[in-house]
Formats: C-alpha cells, sequence, structure tokens
C-alpha cells in the first residue's frame, strides 16, 4: 500500500561530484518523486561552484532538493551523521553521488522496507544477481574475505556489510550513537542495528566503479571497516527505541 504522503528523506552527500548530480537526482525524481519528501544535499565546503550550480538548477525543477553544507570535516561519515539529524522522513535513504550505487535498486528497497515493516534494509553487491563492474581486484577479494569472516562472527545471513547503500527506519538511526567520520558509516549503519536485534533485509544490487572523478578514500582507508567492525563487536551494544 502507498503511504498517502512523501516519507522518504535521501540523504545525500556530496564531496566533489559534478557529471553525475543531476542524472541520479532526475532519475531518483523519475522512480520514486511520490515517496521523496526531500533530498538533503550535504556539500563538502571543498566543492567547486560547478558543483553548486549544478545542484541550483536541480533545485528549480525538484523543489524536495535541500542543500547544506557539510559542518564537520572531513569525511562521508559525518556528511551522513548531519542528514540523520536534518531528515524529517520516516525513512532515511543513504545515496552517495559519486554514481557507484546503483539507482534502479532504490524503488526495490522502498517497497522492501514498506512491505516487510523492517527496520533497515541493506543493498547487498554479493546477493545473487548482484555484483561488481569494475571494481579493483585485490579489493575484490579482501571484501570478500572480510564479509565471510564477520558473517560468521556476526552470525548473521545478511552478505553485505560494509555497503552504504540502504534505506533505514529513521527511529531507529536515532537510538543509536553513532562514531564513524569516513567510509566505515557503511560498515557501522550495518552492524550496529544488527547487534541490537533490529529486523534487517537485504536485496541485490550491482556496484559500478565511477565514470568520472576519482575515489576521495584511499587503499588503507579500507581498513577503518575492520577497525569499526571489531569495535562494534566489542562494545556495549545501546539502542533506545524512537517513534
Amino acid at each position: 500500500m502507498q503511504p498517502s504522503s512523501p516519507d522518504i528523506s535521501v540523504i545525500f552527500p556530496i564531496y566533489k561530484e559534478t557529471d553525475t548530480l543531476a542524472p541520479l537526482v532526475d532519475r531518483l525524481m523519475q522512480d520514486s518523486g511520490p515517496r521523496i519528501r526531500e533530498i538533503l544535499a550535504i556539500v563538502s565546503p571543498a566543492a567547486p561552484e560547478e558543483t553548486w550550480r549544478i545542484l541550483d538548477g536541480l533545485k528549480a525543477r525538484h523543489p524536495q532538493l535541500v542543500t547544506a553544507i557539510q559542518e564537520e570535516n572531513p569525511g562521508v561519515g559525518l556528511a551522513y551523521r548531519q542528514g540523520y539529524r536534518m531528515a524529517r522522513g520516516d525513512y532515511l535513504l543513504h545515496l552517495d553521488s559519486d554514481g557507484e550505487m546503483d539507482i534502479g535498486t532504490v524503488p526495490i528497497l522502498i517497497q522492501t522496507i514498506t512491505e516487510r515493516g523492517c527496520d533497515l534494509v541493506v543493498a547487498s553487491r554479493w546477493l545473487e544477481p548482484g555484483g561488481f563492474v569494475g571494481y579493483d581486484p585485490l579489493k575484490y577479494w579482501l571484501n570478500w574475505g572480510f564479509q565471510l569472516l564477520f558473517r560468521a562472527v556476526f552470525w548473521t545471513r545478511i552478505t553485505d556489510l560494509t555497503y552504504g547503500f540502504k534505506i533505514v527506519r529513521a527511529g531507529a538511526v536515532g537510538g543509536f550513537r553513532w562514531e564513524a567520520t569516513r567510509q566505515e558509516i557503511g560498515c557501522e549503519t550495518t552492524l550496529r542495528p544488527l547487534r541490537a536485534g533490529l529486523e534487517i533485509a537485504q536485496v541485490p544490487t550491482v556496484w559500478r566503479a565511477r565514470q568520472s572523478g576519482r575515489s576521495s578514500g584511499s587503499f588503507l582507508a579500507n581498513f577503518r571497516y575492520v577497525h569499526m567492525a571489531l569495535k562494534v563487536l566489542w562494545q556495549e551494544t545501546r539502542w533506545v527505541p524512537r517513534g
């Protein structure tokens, strides 16, 4: 059953992206516009003027788009946490602006969390028929090893514990004290709800290497996921239900 009013806040961190912004926002509104209450573009102070010009053009045709300068820097994790504080929707959709997340998965995420009534739905690259296109081979095998190890450690059927592409119930987000500052936010926002016993579902998705620009993360930054997973594992999990 479709809701009578828009109920989804899209958290959309932007670093220096330009070419990917309009295609992502236009497709998002085309596919899921009636469900979108707001698109929260959390923009890095390092973003070029071209980024702002594109966003101004998008706001002219999509009034749901709201722009805000990222208050704490650097780090995409801090951007998502700022978006959590700003969001007014019943559900929060994570969507990076680099074009690597498959925008076609968004309606499936929305449908799944609505119909199943769960707390979190994760987009999984490891769930068939999902996968990777243009992924670095070394990172691929490191990712596979991480998933295998920590699925056993956390005793879970969720196949992608590191990916940031997901939709979460707003009341679930508000019950945690988030710590991630960079890319490990993708790991933390799945593992903490998992440890707290919240209901989590998964849907397949395909990751595609960005077609323009370059990643702001270094190879060594991937080990931040391991550090975060161990931290979540050993910390006492506290979740206060809200909403």
